[in-house]
């Protein structure tokens, strides 16, 4: 698959850090959209703006797929939490030829695979793949551990392409505890508004195994010296993927505040490759790591920009 484009937006730019007070644990960081906006509606604005930046229709979309997990803020009923994100987004969008996905518990890698099987059988010109998320208001950060995940928005534009890459990669990280949804009791529920809370066992060694998991799929990816142009690991907290070894001059690098992006990582990054070649500089693939916290899995994909 080819990106063509990507886009996302956050609440006030990058995520800001919440006052939580940890000594260790993964201290995420989360971003909180504190306007009344609905999900759907913030999908569509990126959605459209992309769009119209790249002068394309929305009739030329063949597919769309979603892999959002906020549970509510969907649409105007802020309990609602059916149909998903896709049918809200395609009908504001006006693509009315797509063919729609809600994937759930997924990430970007498989969402690209689920893309390109369906490109293998159906004749369409472009795919939109979307995250958006807005948890704040029902969903509670880890009190012990400080796991969390931003608001936000981001969008992958994609179309098919003849040249193959491989297919993707999927490898659990071994021995470790995933992250899960705790859902309150009913009393909690109504006494707080909130639904749940994040739940993820820290443990010392939790970002350097992680961190050994990326670099050992890197290598997988990059054997016989056949380096990508970029590689775009994504960061859900502090020290996650901090340092990847010799190939440390490929990885696109994070500040602080980037590495609180978490699913938003990949089009984050993949959008600041695509301003480096508007500047001139012309990258030809990306080897870009999803990470899903709740399955404790990486999903590894080479992509064409």
């Amino acid at each position: 698959m080819r990106i063509v484009a990507s886009a996302c937006d956050f609440p006030a730019g990058l995520p800001e850090q919440e006052n939580i007070e940890l000594n260790s644990g993964f201290r995420c960081v989360r971003n909180k959209d504190k306007s009344n906006r609905f999900i759907a509606d913030w999908a569509y604005q990126v959605c459209k703006r992309m769009l119209d930046a790249n002068k394309i229709t929305p009739e030329e979309i063949g597919l769309i797929i979603s892999i959002s997990i906020s549970p509510d803020n969907l649409v105007q009923h802020q309990s609602v939490a059916a149909p998903r994100l896709c049918h809200p987004l395609q009908r504001a969008l006006g693509a009315n030829r797509a063919f729609v996905f809600d994937l759930l518990d997924s990430d970007w890698a498989t969402a690209i695979q689920v893309a390109k099987g369906f490109a293998l059988s159906q004749d369409y010109k472009y795919a939109l793949i979307v995250r958006a998320e807005k948890m704040h208001t029902s969903i509670l950060h880890d009190e012990e551990n400080g796991f969390d995940v931003p608001d936000g928005v981001g969008v992958l534009l994609l179309s098919p392409q003849e040249a193959s890459h491989k297919p993707v990669s999927y490898t659990y990280v071994a021995d470790s505890e995933h992250a899960s949804l705790h859902f309150l009791e009913r009393h909690d529920m109504l006494s707080t508004g909130y639904k749940a809370r994040f739940e993820w066992p820290f443990k010392e060694n939790t970002s350097t195994e992680l961190n050994r998991t990326g670099r050992e799929i890197i290598d997988q990816h990059t054997e016989h010296g056949h380096y990508p142009d970029f590689i775009v690991a994504e960061s859900w907290f502090p020290k996650h993927h901090e340092s990847l070894g010799d190939v440390s001059d490929k990885v696109i690098s994070q500040s602080a505040e980037q590495q609180a992006l978490g699913p938003f990582t990949i089009p984050y990054f993949i959008r600041e490759i695509n301003r480096l070649q508007e500047a001139g500089n012309s990258p030809k693939t990306v080897l870009a790591l999803s990470f899903n916290p709740f399955l404790m899995r990486y999903s590894a994909v080479s992509l064409s920009i």
